[in-house]
């Protein structure tokens, strides 16, 4: 499990050079959030290695922010290979926790995982 002090609307987790496993789309990122902050979270990702994230393609997915856990599945719709992705849990200060957190290809490979 990963705890995060989020300290502004900003915080995140990033993952880069994605591209070197080989993978491709659609993908589908899965994890468990336990979250005591606020807002949206955000999903961004790039096809690009000269982008620097949070540029490139994004996406905002609703979190319940009750200090429960709650299992959150989304879809990144490029059938490119992704060279980065980053995860915004929140918008606003909090603690946030997640475990169980997988990057999966188009044919349910793994091109991530983070216990």
């Amino acid at each position: 499990m990963l705890i995060l002090d989020c300290t502004g609307d900003d915080s995140g987790l990033a993952f880069n050079t994605l591209s070197k496993m080989g993978a491709v789309g659609p993908y589908t990122l899965s994890f468990r959030v336990k979250s005591a902050a606020s807002g949206d979270g955000e999903i961004f990702w790039t096809l690009d290695p000269k982008e620097v994230l949070p540029k490139g393609e994004h996406q905002t997915f609703a979190v319940v922010h009750d200090g429960e856990w709650h299992d959150i599945t989304l879809s990144i719709p490029t059938e490119s290979a992704l060279f980065a992705l980053r995860l915004d849990p929140c918008s606003a200060p909090g603690e946030v926790s997640i475990e169980g957190l997988r990057l999966l290809d188009a044919k349910s490979g793994v091109v991530l995982s983070w216990p």
